[in-house]
């Protein structure tokens, strides 16, 4: 009996995350893994262009790179499980991800979610039980 790699992998981590954020070569050569604020637009961009020897995509916007139904790339829902179970653990499968620290990245998220989002921002102070009429209120924890 096959195991699915996918499903062990879901304790940890839920299968629609890794679904999503898994991006493999049409070919199987590799499977970037994207981290959001990690450069992950950036990483696609090259990527794409890589993939379809097409230097254009560098100019795609942040919201053509993130439209699943234009990428070049795969998902892990686009293969049998036992393809995916090969390009999960397959030595032959280039498997890469970029990580930030930590304390940075909470710094960067902080700023892009909740100084500069307000629609973010006012979900946040409610559900912290303060108003909302006043977005200008600091947030600090």
């Amino acid at each position: 009996m096959l195991v699915d790699v996918a499903t062990r992998i879901s304790d940890v981590l839920p299968l629609e995350n890794l679904y999503y954020s898994a991006h493999i070569d049409p070919d199987g050569r590799f499977l970037y893994l994207a981290n959001p604020k990690v450069g992950s637009t950036t990483i696609l961009t090259v990527l794409y262009s890589l993939v379809l020897n097409d230097p254009s995509c560098m100019q795609w916007d942040t919201e053509e790179v993130h439209d699943g139904e234009r990428s070049p790339l795969l998902s892990l829902t686009d293969f049998s499980k036992a393809d995916r179970n090969h390009l999960l653990t397959s030595p032959d499968v280039f498997r890469f991800a970029f990580v930030r620290h930590p304390f940075s990245r909470l710094f960067s998220a902080y700023n892009n979610k909740i100084r500069q989002n307000e629609r973010q921002k006012a979900g946040i102070l409610r559900t912290l039980q303060y108003p909302v009429d006043n977005l200008a209120v600091e947030i600090s924890f």
